[in-house]
């Protein structure tokens, strides 16, 4: 659903855009990338710890609404989160 509104970015955050999402029947939203967030807070005088906890409370754990942007961890470390037995084959395109 392409709306007349510029989606919600967190000019913070700027070098850590990716993107902007479209999903089907919803507003755009900005997509940003984790590790560059961890960066720039780290940028900012935080520690790993300190950074981690912010990203979880402020914006893994924050809702502004239907344009909330949207943090995403690259392939690379997505074999830290996930092994691939543990993906259904349903969920797969």
């Amino acid at each position: 659903m392409r709306e007349n509104s510029e989606p919600i970015r967190y000019k913070s955050f700027a070098k850590a855009e990716i993107g902007i999402g479209y999903r089907c029947g919803q507003p755009d939203i900005m997509v940003y990338d984790y590790d560059i967030v961890m960066e720039c807070l780290k940028d900012d005088g935080m520690d790993d710890e300190e950074a981690q906890e912010w990203i979880d409370y402020n914006i893994l754990g924050g809702w502004i609404g239907e344009q909330t942007p949207i943090i995403v961890r690259r392939p690379e470390h997505e074999a830290e989160v996930r092994k691939p037995e543990d993906v259904s084959s349903g969920n797969e395109i």
